[in-house]
């Protein structure tokens, strides 16, 4: 998961998450680079003789490797990486779900609310509660559940919310992996209200990934088209 702190905070990582290669970041690279490895000592352990001809077995290799390519697309768009731009509104788009990567940058650019709401801002030297909610985006499953604005976020998923940070924490920072649902805990009024738990969808993206993958399906028939199959 993708973390994007405060301006001015920066980030931090340490040395140690660049080896967590089971957490992701590799994609094509790894097998490409690993691939390449493999078949070099291949050649050199097993085939020193020179009898195998590297052109021969890449054209052998080239159909595995464009519908590799292919499942390796459908899975980026399964993950949320590797997402386009914003679609217009005639474009086709869909919508990746809280906890997918678009989420994130899509929030920290400024570009749409983390969870379908803003918050309410104060003047200076105005008194407020800066859990306040300020705006509820129109049509979006947060106002289905009945959010409104004025009212005050006292719970987050039953975590208490004591200040406008402790949702910001919660939200960007401690959100966790594969959790697409948002429960909210809301003072209106005297009155503490438990609305009903909503998926946040993000803004329509481009489908960039569902492209690649036909196109790499293509070119997966094109080089099967030309598999040198041995002569009758």
């Amino acid at each position: 998961m993708i973390q994007f702190p405060a301006p001015g905070d920066g980030i931090w990582r340490s040395i140690e998450q660049f080896w967590r290669i089971w957490e992701g970041g590799l994609i094509f690279y790894g097998s490409a680079v690993g691939g390449l490895i493999g078949y070099c000592s291949f050649i050199g352990f097993c085939c020193g003789n020179g009898t195998f001809s590297s052109w021969k077995i890449a054209d052998i290799l080239a159909p595995s490797v464009a519908l590799g390519l292919c499942l390796g697309r459908i899975g980026c768009f399964l993950n949320g990486c590797c997402y386009g731009n914003v679609a217009c509104a005639d474009c086709p788009k869909v919508h990746f779900p809280m906890c997918s990567p678009p989420r994130f940058t899509l929030t920290a650019h400024g570009l749409q609310p983390a969870a379908n709401f803003t918050m309410k801002e104060f003047a200076d030297g105005v008194p407020g509660d800066d859990r306040t909610i300020g705006a509820v985006e129109f049509g979006s499953q947060a106002e289905t559940a009945g959010l409104q604005a004025g009212d005050i976020i006292v719970k987050a998923d039953g975590r208490p919310i004591n200040r406008y940070r402790d949702l910001y924490n919660y939200l960007y920072g401690e959100w966790p992996r594969g959790k697409s649902e948002l429960q909210l805990t809301v003072r209106r009024g005297n009155e503490e209200i438990d609305l009903p738990a909503y998926e946040p969808w993000t803004l329509g993206l481009h489908p960039t990934q569902l492209y690649e993958a036909v196109s790499t399906f293509l070119l997966f028939l094109l080089v099967s088209a030309y598999y040198p199959f041995p002569p009758a």
